[in-house]
């Protein structure tokens, strides 16, 4: 059994790099991933009364292997999300508060501060709700 695994898994990957030389299926999609979603359309057909006609949900599947999809890039999939904007820091790289501009310090847990302390982040609160004020009153 292990040894039809291997088999299988070798000849996914084989289709696979040649599907996506040709340009015919996303270029991020590994034999795992593959293999899962084959997987998953098998489990969908199961559930269908009429196994000759392809299900709505397997055909989503099917269509989100194809090139073209929205695939997701390295940078996208390796990005920090608590690094902020660049404007949110001064040359040294320390995080500065939104609403002064002091130099925020860092705890050392959790999602990083974007305002030195409450007054900050309460004054930054009204400002964006006055926006929202003024925009609905045009």
């Amino acid at each position: 059994m292990e040894s039809s695994g291997r088999r299988l898994n070798a000849a996914l990957g084989g289709l696979l790099s040649r599907a996506q030389a040709a340009g015919r299926v996303r270029s991020d999609l590994t034999p795992e991933d593959l293999r899962d979603l084959l997987t998953g359309c098998v489990a969908i057909q199961r559930r269908r009364p009429d196994p000759e006609t392809l299900a709505p949900a397997a055909r989503l599947l099917v269509s989100s292997m194809r090139s073209g999809v929205t695939e997701t890039r390295d940078d996208e999939r390796n990005r920090d999300e608590n690094k902020g904007s660049p404007s949110d820091r001064n040359a040294a790289g320390e995080r500065l508060c939104r609403t002064c501009g002091k130099t925020i310090s860092s705890a050392a847990r959790g999602r990083p501060a974007r305002y030195c302390n409450a007054a900050c982040r309460q004054k930054a609160y009204r400002q964006r709700a006055g926006e929202g004020r003024a925009e609905s009153s045009s």
